[in-house]
């Protein structure tokens, strides 16, 4: 479920989804 554009995009739209895809990303912890 995570879009070509990056995850910092699927943060934008689902911030939940996005900790528990990339919980070591460079997004909000």
């Amino acid at each position: 479920m995570t879009p070509p554009h990056g995850p910092a995009r699927h943060t934008a739209t689902t911030p939940t989804a996005t900790r528990v895809a990339h919980p070591a990303g460079p997004v909000h912890p």
